[in-house]
């Protein structure tokens, strides 16, 4: 396995990644984790 297919499949992860419904639930941790400490 060379370094470009390795690159290849890294993007490949990245586009299929759902950016937007990840960061929903992040930001749902920290409110969680800020309500704690609040």
């Amino acid at each position: 396995m060379d370094f470009s297919t390795i690159f290849d499949s890294i993007i490949t992860f990245f586009k299929d990644f759902d950016f937007a419904a990840a960061w929903d639930n992040i930001q749902k941790v920290i409110d969680v984790i800020t309500g704690l400490f609040a």
